[in-house]
């Protein structure tokens, strides 16, 4: 299986995350894979890079997967609908513990996830991918 553990670091007791985001897919999806070259965890948004919206969608999907939302859930914002199935092995992070630290206007984006440490998100994303 490939090192998902090269898209994930540490800052202040808090796991961030690198993106590859496709905005203006086809569906929503995450995580949607793994680049090996760019050393990111991809994902797709159906929402177009418009304004600002598919930054709030990547927040509102890492949220759905590693926060509190914790079964299957239908999920409905202004223009945005997600389907998803959460781990609800652990708690969840509140929505307000993540946010996005940089790359607003670049496809690749760095995740900031308070309250999770590295070795958590790292194994959460191996769970997903292999389901």
């Amino acid at each position: 299986m490939t090192n998902i553990r090269d898209a994930v670091s540490e800052i202040d007791n808090s796991a961030v995350l690198l993106l590859e985001v496709s905005a203006g897919s086809k569906k929503t999806h995450f995580p949607a894979g793994y680049n090996e070259w760019r050393k990111t965890v991809q994902c797709r948004i159906k929402t177009p890079p418009v304004e600002g919206r598919a930054n709030k969608a990547i927040i509102i999907v890492t949220n759905v997967t590693f926060g509190t939302i914790m079964k299957k859930t239908r999920l409905f914002t202004k223009s945005m609908v997600f389907d998803y199935k959460c781990i609800a092995s652990e708690p969840g992070v509140p929505r307000a513990h993540i946010s996005l630290i940089s790359g607003a206007t670049s496809s690749l984006k760095r995740i900031r996830i308070d309250g999770m440490s590295g070795d958590t998100l790292v194994k959460k994303l191996y769970e997903l991918m292999s389901s």
